[in-house]
């Protein structure tokens, strides 16, 4: 497996297995999914096997508590304290196999890397239980009702020392 960051000749791939993956009322179209790729580069990975694309993840600086509409793109980044994990996918084929893990585990070492306080994240369709085995707790700020059934979690970033 490759980990690699994420370049515009990915985005029809992460697109189609974002389409793949997640029910149809939680994907975005391409300008809105690649926007977060424009806005925050540094923190955005796809994992490959093979030269092809089997994971994904999208994370961008933002206000604690402020979460990207799905129809809405994404255009500055504006804060220096929280990075928001916005997606991660990995194909249904690689599950299981450390993936996901990976693609955490970079966003997580780039936040620690540009001096983030904490990664939030919004947990759907009933993730919560695997974002908690990871370190991320709940919290009570409400959710868009437009991403369903779920939860606004948060992981504070200890630097390594």
């Amino acid at each position: 497996m490759l980990l690699k960051p994420i370049t515009p000749d990915l985005y029809s791939d992460i697109v189609n297995l974002q389409n793949k993956v997640h029910p149809a009322y939680l994907c975005e179209s391409t300008v809105v999914l690649t926007s977060k790729v424009y806005v925050s580069p540094s923190t955005c990975f796809s994992m490959h096997e093979e030269g092809v694309l089997i994971g994904y993840i999208l994370s961008i600086p933002l206000i604690f508590g402020e979460i990207p509409g799905l129809t809405e793109s994404v255009d500055q980044s504006n804060e220096n304290n929280n990075l928001h994990l916005h997606d991660c996918v990995v194909s249904p084929y690689h599950r299981k196999s450390g993936v996901a893990s990976a693609l955490i585990n970079a966003v997580e070492s780039e936040a620690i890397r540009q001096n983030f306080k904490q990664i939030s994240l919004v947990a759907v369709e009933g993730m919560e239980i695997f974002w908690t085995h990871r370190g991320w707790h709940a919290t009570s700020f409400p959710v868009p009702q437009e991403y369903g059934n779920s939860v606004l979690m948060v992981k504070k970033i200890t630097p390594i020392t």
